[in-house]
């Protein structure tokens, strides 16, 4: 009985964690890639490689990843269709743009 919940458990806990569709770098003050187009419902993983924060944040203000520190992720996934421009709240010339159909 203690197997069967482990495994339930495990299994429960995998499923949670969606695979990201793309992975988006923030890394030498850019996004790489800067623009990328991905589907409804996809999630895209947001990695700060750089030694400073940086957040990703739509300039629509449809959301906003909050600080991210360096090696720290953050994930959304696109519900809506549509161009969203993106930036970074601390340095404001870091932008990029991803499109969701």
């Amino acid at each position: 009985m203690k197997n069967a919940l482990a495994i339930l458990a495990l299994a429960v806990l995998t499923a949670a964690a969606p695979k990201p569709a793309l992975v988006v770098h923030l890394s030498d003050f850019s996004f790489k890639p800067a623009s990328a187009t991905v589907s409804v419902g996809d999630t895209v993983e947001f990695v700060n490689d750089d030694a400073f924060p940086h957040t990703v944040t739509a300039s629509s203000g449809a959301f906003d990843s909050g600080n991210l520190d360096e090696h720290k992720s953050w994930s959304y996934t696109f519900k809506k269709a549509g161009t969203y421009a993106l930036m970074c709240t601390y340095h404001p010339n870091m932008k990029g743009m991803l499109t969701v159909r």
